[in-house]
């Protein structure tokens, strides 16, 4: 068992090195601006598919009268 004082101080560094990694990354923000414009735009790409959903067959009808029209042309 001699070798148990070194493997506990290695245990220790090592929690040590792992405690100050999670600090840096918990005081961190440099990605902090992307993950919110992802929010942001799931957000407005959800509102818009919430909002354009209940009118397709309207929104349908005016590309086939456009395109009828310019047939016609």
């Amino acid at each position: 068992m001699v070798f148990l004082p070194t493997k506990v101080g290695r245990m220790a560094e090592r929690r040590a090195v792992m405690l100050q990694m999670f600090k840096s990354f918990w005081t961190d923000e440099s990605g902090q601006g992307l993950a919110e414009y992802a929010v942001l735009i799931a957000l407005i790409t959800l509102a818009l598919i919430a909002v354009i959903t209940p009118f397709r067959e309207a929104i349908m009808e005016v590309f086939r009268r456009v395109t009828t029209a310019l047939q016609g042309v």
